[in-house]
């Protein structure tokens, strides 16, 4: 099981998106360090310490002056009142902002004396009244209205109501406006930086895409030319790295191309030179009176002609010259078994393709004409075997002849090499059927291999990708 994926831009992508996200998470980090530092320091800390400088002036009046000494502490921003009783819910609930408030308030005004806080989005005192019972907050424009009423700019932000206990059993209730930028959420920020992320994510895909595309060109280029050596040289831009490669790649395409073209002109040369001299010797043993030694010299012509035959056929298909169309591969086989089985050999087709196959008529039915001649020829009958599928087409041809030793299996299929075993000279072979299949099968950027069968036999599997 593979956990890293296969591709480059995967590989890139997952990269880029795991450093921007870490970044991300220490960026929020840090941020809601920061924020948490500057609510302790510019606010908390100071309101803790205002709200205890006015609880011990307060304290330090008459209880019967208390009330009549509130204006002089309050202001537009800040709303003081005092109240028999507490209005607010006992239990803290204005979260860890709320925690810290109530930490620092008890640390100025001692452990023991009983306080309530909570966070609010609207003002719930008059100047220096405390709220009737039932009272309503006016909403919208009333809201706005009231706040102008009572000196309060109409601008949002949060109000801070925190509810301490006097000495004569009275509640101070005090709140105090913040601007709401203060008190933006975790989650509100999580946002923000997920948006910016999205938008990193995008932008690096977008570049991985436009950097990795010439490698991905690359790529397939590397994968089509076993198919088809003449295709045309890829275009050379990109960074340089991959101006590189390409470069690399369009020499290497021409020198195999050149390497190729040159192996089979030389072969064709050698093999047409080698027909003049097979003439001349077919003639002159024509002209024998010994009909032995004449019968032996024909033999010895014929077998020489058939490779000389072979070998340009070698050299043709290695070429690759034939050019590739969409073939009907059942039609394909069907007419090859009706070939045989004219000439009263049994050959049998199994299975059927699903669509075209894009290849070289001629070479294809060569191949596997070769194949079903080495079944045939050791094992008496032979079966064709297709197999189609989205992704590859196989043909197989299984007989059930002697088959092949295991260390065989591979050497077979070099050119002029034949089985010592189950493939001897007399059978007439030149060595050269299976090089050519396998040839023909790269060609077509597939792979040849041989398998001997359970029972006894031989399966050859032409595995053609599509």
């Amino acid at each position: 099981m593979h956990l890293l994926p296969r591709s480059l831009f995967a590989r890139l992508a997952l990269t880029l998106f795991t450093v921007l996200l870490l970044a991300q998470l220490v960026a929020l980090g840090i941020q809601l360090s920061d924020r948490a530092q500057v609510f302790y320091r510019a606010i908390g800390v100071p309101l803790a310490q205002q709200l205890a400088t006015t609880v011990n002036r307060l304290e330090g009046l008459p209880p019967e002056r208390r009330g009549a000494g509130l204006p002089r502490f309050t202001g537009p921003r800040l709303r003081l009142a005092l109240q028999p009783r507490p209005s607010l819910a006992e239990k803290d609930s204005a979260g860890w902002r709320g925690a810290l408030l109530t930490r620092l308030l008890r640390r100025e005004l001692g452990e023991t004396r009983p306080l309530r806080l909570a966070l609010s989005d609207a003002p719930g005192l008059a100047a220096g009244m405390p709220p009737g019972p039932g009272a309503a907050m006016p909403r919208g424009p009333r809201l706005r209205r009231h706040m102008a009423e009572i000196g309060l700019p109409p601008e949002r932000g949060v109000w801070i109501q925190v509810e301490i206990a006097l000495d004569d059993g009275r509640w101070l209730a005090v709140e105090r406006h913040l601007p709401r930028e203060l008190f933006l959420s975790p989650l509100r920020l999580m946002v923000s930086l997920s948006v910016l992320l999205l938008a990193a994510i995008v932008v690096s895909l977008l570049a991985v895409r436009w950097l990795t595309r010439p490698l991905a060109r690359l790529a397939g280029a590397a994968e089509r030319l076993g198919r088809d050596l003449d295709q045309a040289p890829l275009a050379e831009n990109g960074p340089d790295e991959v101006r590189r490669a390409v470069g690399a790649f369009n020499t290497m395409q021409a020198r195999l191309q050149r390497l190729v073209n040159d192996r089979a002109r030389l072969l064709a040369a050698i093999s047409h030179d080698l027909k003049t001299p097979l003439t001349r010797m077919r003639l002159r043993s024509a002209m024998l009176d010994d009909t032995a030694l004449r019968e032996r010299l024909e033999a010895d012509v014929d077998e020489m002609a058939r490779l000389v035959e072979t070998t340009l056929e070698f050299a043709r298909d290695a070429t690759g010259e034939e050019s590739v169309v969409p073939l009907d591969v059942d039609a394909l086989v069907g007419s090859l078994q009706a070939d045989y089985e004219e000439t009263g050999q049994q050959v049998e087709v199994e299975g059927h393709a699903t669509m075209p196959y894009p290849g070289r008529t001629s070479a294809l039915r060569r191949a596997l004409a070769n194949l079903v001649d080495n079944a045939l020829a050791y094992a008496g009958t032979a079966t064709i075997e297709i197999a189609d599928s989205a992704r590859a087409l196989e043909l197989r041809v299984l007989d059930r002849g002697p088959g092949l030793p295991d260390d065989e299996l591979d050497r077979v299929v070099e050119p002029f090499q034949r089985g010592e075993v189950s493939r001897s000279r007399a059978t007439g072979g030149t060595g050269l059927g299976l090089a050519i299949v396998r040839d023909i099968t790269r060609v077509h950027g597939g792979e040849l291999a041989l398998a001997n069968r359970p029972g006894g036999g031989l399966v050859v599997t032409l595995r053609l990708p599509r």
